[in-house]
Order: C-alpha cells, then structure tokens, then sequence
C-alpha cells in the first residue's frame, strides 16, 4: 500500500524547504458550467431518467365546419443515467506528522480537492467526446486532416447548433461607449484546450474577451468570442494524442447535457486520525485523508453539442 513517508516528505531538520508552499498547478475546471442539474432523492435508488417532449408538426390543414379533427400524440424521449461513486486517498505516516513542520494533512487535503475537481471535470469531457455529432475542421490551410480551426468552421458548426434548434446560453451584451470595445451577440458556448488559443486568435472574426464593452458576464477562462460562440479553455482540452495531435472542442446550447447528484450529498471529505484502524494499526502510525463523491453525466442531445476536431497550425 502506497504511502505518503519521510522519503517523499523531508522534514524541515534534514532539508530545509520554503514553508509557504508554491501555488498548486490546476487546470480551469469548466465543464460543468452549462450542465442541467438534476438531484435523486436519497434512497430512492441510483438511476434517474431525464425526459423530454418531443415538439409537435405545424398543423396546417383547415378546420372543416362542425368536424372534430383526429388528435395529435405526445412522444417523448427517455435518457436513463445511473451514479457512480468516485474517490481517492493518501495515507501519511506518524513520523511525517511529527516531525515536518508544515501542516501536512492540510496541504493533502488542498490537493486531494483539486484532484476531485479535476475527476468530475474530466468525466464530464469525456462524455462529450461520444457524442454522434461531430465536425472536422477543413477550411485550414495546414495540409492536415482535420485542418487547423477557421472562421468557416465555425460557421458550419453554428449553423448545425441552428438547424438543430439549439438555444443560445447567453443573451445579447450590449455594446457601450468605450474605445475599442464591442457588443457580445446572442451566443452558445464552447470548450477548448489552451494550445488551440494562438490557433484561435487568428480566427477572423475572433473578438478577445479583453474587447467586450461590458465585463459583468465574463468568466474567468473565457478567451473571446467568434460569432455566435464564446470560448473558455482550459488545460484539461481533449486530444488523441496522435500524430498529428487531433484535438476535440466542443460548442452547445442550452440542456445539451446534465450532471446527477444524489439527495443532499455533496463530495465528502473523510480524514482518518492516527490509532483509528484499532489493531490494524496497533501503534498509531497512519492517518489518512481523502474524497469520495457520487456523480452521474449524461448527453441530453447530440443536436445541441457539437464536437469540432481541428490540428495546430
């Protein structure tokens, strides 16, 4: 069992170390920004099934005097998702607490949280990679398959956002008298890794975030706008690791997605003090922090996400 000992954490006495400790690395965690959230009672099982109504045909044939029309049907469409329980651990030995002078079960709880943003994050974007609508970008000049991102990709991608019915997230934001600014439109939003952001700005229509008019509805790893579509990036982007290296960005709208927790219960933070195994830690030597949490995602509607596949230039 792996743990946490003197030889990984030196204490103070034998190497001496900056006692603040250096900020940790962390991807922006965004992928649960638009989900629609949905919660399972406690104790009424672990699956839970988002449904919708379908829309109905324009009804377009002219009443006839004195005779009822046939009805019309309901449909709907049933998307089942079933929690899972997810968690993590560190084990840490008496003598680290003894006799390191940082608080050691503090700074692993630190990480161990980051580490639980960075799981649920990650499922989430893996489940948008499975989606059934996905376009490739071919308007690059690289000589790649896909091409490099372009503001005629975008537009195809925009457009099949439309064509599908898909809602934008976000409303229009209106331009104000300041120079060099300009208005947002309506938009979806989209998910990209940060090595695509120098690909990015030389989008044609791309308008940097540092441009909006009006700063209240920025987020804080959002990197601009092309079109209809505001972009956050993030470290944490989706790629094959091929050569070349395909990357995965992702546009929706509205309820493309949700997220499931269960009751009340949010991730829970477990810490176990030295001694509290009993006999199987008859002398006292491990303590242990760590994570555990239920969580669902499901895709709602490959017509409101797409997944655009792109190289670097």
């Amino acid at each position: 069992m792996a743990s946490n000992t003197t030889n990984n954490i030196p204490p103070e006495v034998r190497v001496y170390f900056d006692r603040l400790l250096l900020k940790i690395a962390t991807p922006a965690l965004i992928y649960d920004k638009f989900a629609l959230r949905r919660t399972i009672p406690m104790n009424s099982g672990d699956t839970l099934i988002f449904r919708r109504y379908g829309t109905l045909n324009a009804a377009t044939t002219p009443l006839i005097e004195s005779i009822t029309p046939p009805g019309t049907s309901a449909s709907v469409i049933d998307f089942s998702t079933q929690i899972s329980w997810y968690g993590a651990y560190m084990i840490v030995s008496d003598v680290v607490q003894y006799t390191v002078q940082d608080r050691v079960l503090n700074e692993l709880t630190k990480v161990l949280s980051l580490q639980l943003g960075l799981t649920l994050d990650t499922l989430i974007r893996d489940m948008m990679v499975g989606t059934a609508s996905t376009i490739a970008c071919t308007g690059g000049q690289n000589g790649l398959t896909p091409t490099e991102i372009t503001d005629e990709d975008f537009m195809r991608v925009q457009k099949a956002l439309r064509q599908g019915n898909a809602e934008f997230l976000t409303p229009l934001v209106e331009g104000e008298m300041k120079i060099a600014t300009g208005p947002c439109r309506p938009s979806f939003w989209g998910f990209m890794s940060t090595d695509l952001e120098d690909d990015l700005e030389r989008v044609a229509s791309f308008n940097s975030v540092a441009n909006y008019a009006n700063q209240q509805t920025t987020l804080m790893a959002e990197w601009g706008q092309t079109r209809n579509i505001r972009w956050i990036t993030s470290t944490n982007g989706f790629s094959n690791g091929a050569n070349p290296n395909v990357y995965s960005s992702f546009v929706m709208g509205r309820e493309a997605y949700g997220v499931v927790k269960l009751g009340a219960m949010q991730a829970q933070l477990i810490v176990k003090p030295l001694g509290s195994a009993g006999t199987a830690d008859a002398i006292d030597q491990r303590s242990s922090v760590g994570w555990k949490v239920p969580f669902s995602t499901r895709l709602l509607n490959d017509n409101w996400l797409a997944r655009v596949t792109s190289t670097h230039s």
